[in-house]
C-alpha cells in the first residue's frame, strides 16, 4: 500500500511539470503573455549586484542574423517546471544555471517607446524541435503538447550586435529590461535538481 501510494504521489507530482491539455499556441505573442528568461552564472548574474545586461542580449555568433536573437519562454504556454527543464539542458562552457527572470510581452514594445532608443525589438514566436531546430510555423501548427520546445520564443532585435563594439544602444535596451525585471528575478535553490518547486515565475510589478 506504501508504494502505491508513493506512486501514485510520484505520478501525479510529474503530470504537473507537463502542459495539462493539448492547446495550439497562438503564432501571436499577446502583450498581457508572461515572458521569462533563462539565466546562467556568470555570465548572465552577478552574485554581488544581480542581473547584467548581457541577459537580455544576443551571444557573440559567427551568424549575424543571431546576433540579434535572445531566446525566451512563453510562460502561458508551458510550465515552470518544463521551463525549467529546458534551460537546465543547455550547455554553456563555464556557466551553470541559475534560474529565470520575468517580464510581460507588452514591456518590449513600452521600452521601444521610450525617448533615446537607438535599438527597437519586437517578441517571436520560434518553436524549436527535439533537435532545438526552428520549426516552420507558416504551415503547422504548434501545441503545448509537442516534443522539443514548443514555448520558445525569442526578443528580435532590428539590429545585429556587433563584435568588438560596445554595442550601447542594445546595452540600453537590455538596461531598461533589467529595470523591469528588478523583483521578478528567481534563483533556483536546486539548480541540479529536474523540475521547479519555488514559487510561481511571475513578473511583479516594481
Amino acid at each position: 500500500m506504501i508504494v502505491i501510494a508513493f506512486l501514485k504521489k510520484f505520478w501525479t507530482h510529474l503530470m504537473g511539470c507537463f502542459p495539462k491539455n493539448r492547446i495550439e499556441i497562438p503564432t501571436h505573442i499577446d502583450d498581457n503573455e508572461t515572458i521569462i528568461r533563462a539565466i546562467f552564472h556568470p555570465i548572465f548574474v552577478s552574485s554581488k549586484k544581480g542581473l547584467k545586461f548581457q541577459a537580455f542580449l544576443p551571444g557573440k555568433s559567427d551568424d549575424a542574423e543571431q546576433r540579434k536573437r535572445v531566446s525566451v519562454y512563453r510562460k502561458n504556454y508551458s510550465t515552470d517546471s518544463a521551463c525549467k527543464n529546458s534551460a537546465i539542458s543547455i550547455k554553456m562552457n563555464q556557466q551553470s544555471y541559475y534560474g529565470f527572470a520575468a517580464f510581460m510581452s507588452k514591456h518590449i514594445s513600452n521600452i521601444n517607446e521610450l525617448a533615446g532608443m537607438t535599438v527597437q525589438a519586437k517578441m517571436a514566436f520560434t518553436p524549436m524541435d527535439i533537435s532545438n531546430k526552428y520549426i516552420e510555423i507558416q504551415n503547422n501548427k504548434i501545441y503545448t503538447t509537442d516534443k522539443g520546445i514548443p514555448m520558445h520564443a525569442e526578443i528580435v532585435y532590428n539590429k545585429e550586435i556587433e563584435l568588438d563594439n560596445p554595442n550601447t544602444g542594445h546595452r540600453l535596451y537590455a538596461d531598461k529590461l533589467i529595470e523591469i525585471t528588478k523583483n521578478s528575478v528567481y534563483k533556483d535553490i536546486e539548480p541540479l535538481l529536474p523540475n521547479w518547486h519555488q514559487e510561481e515565475i511571475k513578473w511583479k510589478e516594481i
